[in-house]
């Protein structure tokens, strides 16, 4: 038998909207129900991501904010602000070239409409949309 494969060097899932879910093997389904459910959970980087739906238009469901607990490190996003345990960052913090530095190793950065957080060598972008139906992907 042939050796296996070896992983991707990038893989990517996605909740889109008043969601839309692609998987990282690709399938696809939508899921309007309100309340906070794990997108993923990576045990190699000790990683789990949460998304919260909220009521938007009549009787649908969309993507309001991301939570991402690394470790005992918790990162959320609403709209444009990014919160790490509890404390927002500033624009200043976050803008330019600047990233934050965090316990563990792990980094967090806002360049436009996406937010990049590092573990070790690992790059987990966040990219968003404004408005209710935000739009939010993964690239490991």
């Amino acid at each position: 038998a042939p050796p296996p494969s070896p992983p991707p060097d990038q893989c990517e899932c996605s909740s889109i909207g008043d969601p839309h879910y692609r998987t990282f093997s690709g399938n696809r389904f939508s899921f309007q129900s309100l309340g906070v459910y794990e997108l993923v959970t990576l045990p190699c980087l000790n990683l789990t991501a949460h998304a919260q739906h909220c009521p938007w238009g009549t009787g649908a469901a969309a993507n309001a904010a991301i939570g991402i607990q690394i470790g005992g490190t918790v990162i959320t996003i609403v709209n444009d602000e990014v919160s790490v345990d509890g404390a927002v960052l500033t624009p200043e913090q976050l803008g330019g070239d600047n990233a934050v530095d965090l316990p563990g190793g792990i980094q967090v950065k806002v360049n436009g409409d996406s937010v990049e957080i590092r573990v070790g060598s690992v790059i987990v972008l966040l990219r968003r949309r404004q408005g209710p139906a935000s739009s939010v992907g993964y690239w490991l």
